[in-house]
């Protein structure tokens, strides 16, 4: 049963890509409001295309191309295997029109759902051994972050620090991702939608916005490709990145504190290694070599006096 007992206020109306409005400015966010929502998109027969028919393929091709992925995808054959899968998701018109608003809106928004797709499949791959699984997990991350295209672009793209009211855009990206994956999904318990609400939760209940305990693998699992990469990628808040080996000294710690999957973190991080160890076997040095840019250079955060989330678990460095 989904928890709403963490409130819910829409600060905006909040539109679909097909001009449907799915939530009032105002309006609280209750069980009947979802069943609302999710009735109003059984009323439609929406029809899904694949993504190896589309565009974002390539996209996706030329993501995987970036230098801080060279060691993960430098094998031609899982490089492929990868792209053959991701093709196979099938979307709908609406979502293919979510993808076009991040790309034009903000690029890296768009680049990294895509690479948080492929991450997520990579390791899916060697989790699952259901191939339907692998897909739907893949297809999940790639509408994890939609929420994003409805925060100001001046807030999103922000390189100081955030008053209150702008700050909160942020902390409610989950939110209108999980609201908009309701609507485009038709159930607020499906996958794309569970995933889009919780992937800033971790499995001890520290995350954001409801700070509940996360125990389905799969999310477990695009929370961690997700961080990976907003951790290493350059951003308008915080133009210092971590680098591989300082994000995955980082990702290592969270498992080891009980809020990240101990096994997905070691997947990623023999798949950052040249030679591709098993993780039984995987020697995991502990002595923090990697850079973390100082805590000075995120910008991430509030100005003001108020009480701000714990950010110790790096969640600011991973918004």
């Amino acid at each position: 049963m989904l928890d709403l007992s963490t409130p819910f206020v829409m600060r905006e109306d909040l539109y679909a890509c097909d001009g449907t409005l799915i939530l009032r400015q105002g309006e609280i966010l209750t069980k009947r409001v979802i069943n609302e929502i999710q009735k109003s998109a059984k009323m439609r027969t929406p029809e899904a295309s694949p993504v190896k028919n589309s565009e974002v393929l390539d996209d996706y091709r030329a993501v995987m191309e970036e230098e801080n992925y060279h060691v993960i995808f430098s094998n031609d054959a899982v490089k492929e295997e990868v792209l053959g899968i991701v093709g196979e998701i099938s979307l709908i018109r609406e979502v293919y029109q979510e993808l076009e608003l991040c790309k034009v809106m903000d690029h890296y928004t768009y680049r990294h759902i895509l690479i948080t797709s492929l991450l997520t499949t990579l390791l899916a791959k060697d989790s699952f051994s259901d191939l339907q699984e692998v897909l739907q997990a893949g297809s999940a991350a790639l509408t994890h972050d939609f929420g994003k295209s409805r925060i100001p672009i001046e807030v999103l793209q922000s390189a100081r620090k955030l008053d209150y009211d702008e700050f909160l855009y942020i902390l409610e990206h989950p939110w209108i991702s999980f609201l908009l994956l309701t609507y485009y999904t038709g159930e607020a318990e499906a996958l794309h939608s569970l995933v889009a609400f919780n992937h800033h939760e971790k499995i001890d209940g520290s995350g954001y916005p409801r700070g509940i305990k996360i125990e389905d693998p799969i999310i477990r699992l695009v929370t961690i490709c997700d961080m990976f990469d907003a951790l290493i990628s350059p951003r308008t808040y915080r133009v210092d990145p971590f680098n591989v080996r300082g994000a995955l000294d980082f990702l290592y710690e969270e498992a080891t504190f009980g809020r990240l999957d101990m096994t997905f973190v070691k997947f990623l991080i023999s798949h950052n290694r040249n030679v591709k160890m098993p993780v039984d076997s995987l020697i995991i040095s502990q002595d923090n070599t990697g850079y973390r840019p100082p805590s000075e250079k995120n910008n991430y955060s509030c100005h003001q006096d108020y009480e701000e989330p714990d950010w110790e678990d790096g969640s600011a460095n991973t918004a």
